[in-house]
């Protein structure tokens, strides 16, 4: 998918039967259930404790700040019986991580999460210890730093890293 190609909602996120649609901030609708929700993420199991208003329409809809590309594939990484994003980069995968773990404050993801960082330590080091210590791995952004010193001595210029700090 490039950048000019409309985002397709597809499965899983298309059940009518779902409670609680999130909307994404390019306004693409995700049909989820609030339990599901709730028992993956404390800042949902918060939002649905709250009294909600008498008027509240069948489906509540929750605009949420992700764009809808950003918000399939954070869903992706955890929602029961949805697919991952195959091929996802590292600053795709750097957006995803901020929606579900800094956000969301999905803590259960985290040793899934440093297991798929790990896989681009060997593309991207540089990178991989810049998120890891973003998020405070430690053990993670170790790894990472001891295989960027395999990099020629002036090759420290990663263009996902140069991305981050400009």
């Amino acid at each position: 998918m490039t950048v000019t190609d409309p985002f397709v909602q597809g499965s899983p996120f298309d059940d009518i039967s779902a409670d609680v649609i999130l909307r994404s901030s390019d306004g693409i609708d995700f049909r989820v259930y609030r339990v599901v929700l709730s028992l993956a993420s404390p800042f949902f199991k918060q939002m649905f404790s709250l009294p909600q208003p008498v008027t509240e329409p069948e489906v509540p809809n929750i605009t949420v700040t992700e764009s809808a590309l950003v918000l399939d594939r954070a869903l992706r990484f955890w929602y029961p019986g949805a697919e991952p994003v195959a091929g996802e980069t590292l600053d795709e995968f750097r957006d995803t991580l901020e929606a579900v773990i800094l956000k969301y404050d999905m803590q259960f993801l985290i040793p899934n999460a440093k297991k798929h960082l790990r896989k681009h330590i060997d593309q991207d080091p540089l990178a991989v210890y810049a998120i890891a210590c973003c998020h405070r791995w430690k053990d993670v952004a170790l790894e990472a730093a001891k295989a960027s010193l395999r990099l020629p001595l002036r090759h420290f210029e990663s263009a996902v890293v140069r991305s981050w700090i400009i």
